[in-house]
């Protein structure tokens, strides 16, 4: 389960950077996912947790490809 967590941490932190990088404001995100301001900027400030569902419409406007993790054995 520890490996859960810090995939989930990682998205976390990648999903900040990748919207820190892009240039766009918080505005600019909101409009493009369709998601309210409120959960991008508090999401984006560490203030709330998101949804996956949410994490994906972040992930598609900040050209980010969100992957299943491969499984031990190859399965």
């Amino acid at each position: 389960m520890n490996g859960d967590i810090m995939e989930v941490m990682n998205l976390i932190g990648s999903l900040k950077t990748a919207a820190r990088k892009s240039g766009m404001s918080m505005n600019e995100i909101s409009r493009r996912t369709g998601l309210a301001y409120q959960i991008v900027h508090g999401f984006l400030k560490g203030e709330r947790d998101i949804a996956i569902s949410s994490a994906v419409k972040l992930a598609d406007v900040l050209d980010l490809e969100l992957r299943p993790k491969a499984t031990k054995g190859g399965k």
